[in-house]
């Protein structure tokens, strides 16, 4: 499997989840990275490219389950990306960098969650608990369906 440099090594465990991130910069990425690790569980592969990005999907292990991808790339370009369908057939959420939703005309909800530029660690955790994705706000919303 190849990883950017300094990325963590995905798990070897079948069960396993990673979460892929697409950012050019490089200390963004990393924060990304940290921020997944520390609030998901999930170690991190990340590409500096579109094209980087659909080599590391292309390598990893059927097994390994990809839970999200953060990708800095327009809603209008991902639609038409090659890496929308590599992405989509392992049923992994996505959340799109760096776009304006108010500059399209489309009135219709989009596929993807957006984080709009500039953001800080609490808006993507926001968006990340939003999703369901944050352990603790499943547990919460367990917690109040069984008091409920």
């Amino acid at each position: 499997m190849h990883t950017c440099e300094n990325t963590p090594a995905p798990p070897s465990e079948p069960s396993s989840a990673v979460c892929l991130i697409v950012e050019p910069m490089p200390l963004v990425a990393h924060d990304l990275a940290t921020t997944l690790r520390e609030s998901l569980r999930c170690p991190a592969l990340i590409a500096t490219s579109e094209e980087q990005a659909g080599k590391l999907l292309a390598g990893l292990d059927p097994a390994v389950r990809l839970q999200m991808a953060i990708i800095r790339m327009a809603p209008e370009r991902f639609a038409d990306s090659p890496l929308r369908p590599m992405i989509e057939a392992r049923n992994a959420r996505v959340i799109l960098m760096g776009s304006d939703p108010s500059a399209t005309d489309d009135t219709a909800p989009l596929p993807w969650a957006l984080l709009e530029w500039p953001f800080g660690t609490g808006q993507l955790l926001t968006l990340l608990g939003t999703l369901g994705l944050l352990p603790d706000a499943r547990g919460d919303a367990s917690k109040e369906a069984d008091a409920g």
